[in-house]
């Protein structure tokens, strides 16, 4: 710039791509000014800033309508299993809701694939067994077995790994008593 005229920089709004570049100068270039004249000289702040939304429980189509209407776009989409959210729901975001973004950022999404992860409850007291169950969304029977004593679960209906979220499952256990005689004898005779 010549010696004797006065920038004085502005912000304006751009695309990533221009972002902290001269977009323009008022009066533009070519036009003859005046010493000390004022010269605008218009910088990008890059894309429009948007708040990154709530997309939790939200399905999928819903979630990337919500991004598609900020200027986001859908980045990777992963699944996982989730006692607690329907199949193809969102369970979380990257970023978070609340971060602010520029529009044409891309926004990662983890959603429920529907599934639970079942453990092997065998061995386990008939009341932990029951809760852990109950805790993934399963939908608990129990069977009592008199062949057995302890309170001790002996089998259950799903096999270990990924199942249905609610499925059913049973859950068979020892209900005997100590062993021995089950009558009322008083050990006379």
């Amino acid at each position: 710039m010549e010696e004797n005229l006065r920038p004085s920089a502005r912000q304006e709004q751009g695309t990533a791509e221009d972002e902290g570049q001269i977009l323009r100068t008022e009066p533009s270039a070519g036009v003859s000014v005046s010493p000390g004249q004022e010269i605008l000289v218009f910088v990008s702040t890059g894309p429009p800033r948007v708040q990154m939304p709530d997309l939790r429980n939200l399905d999928l189509d819903a979630a990337t309508a919500q991004l598609e209407q900020r200027g986001l776009v859908v980045g990777t989409v992963t699944s996982e299993n989730s006692g607690t959210v329907r199949a193809n729901v969102v369970i979380r975001s990257d970023p978070d809701s609340g971060a602010e973004l520029r529009q044409g950022d891309a926004v990662n999404l983890t959603i429920s694939n529907g599934l639970v992860a079942v453990p092997d409850l065998r061995q386990l007291p008939i009341g932990d067994a029951t809760r852990q169950a109950s805790a993934i969304g399963l939908q608990v029977t129990v069977q009592a077995d008199p062949g057995c004593s302890g309170g001790i679960v002996t089998g259950q209906s799903l096999a270990p790994g990924d199942q249905e979220q609610g499925s059913p499952i049973r859950l068979v256990y020892c209900s005997g008593g100590g062993g021995g005689n089950a009558g009322t004898g008083d050990g006379g005779g």
